[in-house]
C-alpha cells in the first residue's frame, strides 16, 4: 500500500466521519449552534445542518471514488 492509497484512505474516513456522526447520527450541540448563530430558526438550522452531513458523506464517497 502506497502513501497516497493511505493519504486516501484517511481523508475519506475524515469526511465520512464528520458527516455521519456529528451531523446526521446524533447532531452535536456546536453544530447546530453555528447555523443558529447566522440567525436561521431552530428548525432551518436542524435541516441545514443534515444537509451539510449528507454533503460531507457524499464529498468523501466521490474523494474516494474518483482520487
Amino acid at each position: 500500500m502506497t502513501t497516497v492509497q493511505i493519504a486516501r484512505y484517511v481523508i475519506t474516513f475524515v469526511w465520512l466521519y464528520h458527516g455521519i456522526f456529528p451531523k446526521l447520527i446524533h447532531i452535536a450541540p456546536l453544530e447546530q449552534l453555528m447555523t443558529g448563530s447566522i440567525g436561521f430558526s431552530d428548525d432551518i438550522s436542524y435541516l441545514i445542518t443534515k444537509a451539510a452531513g449528507i454533503g460531507e458523506v457524499i464529498f468523501g464517497l466521490l474523494f474516494f471514488v474518483f482520487l
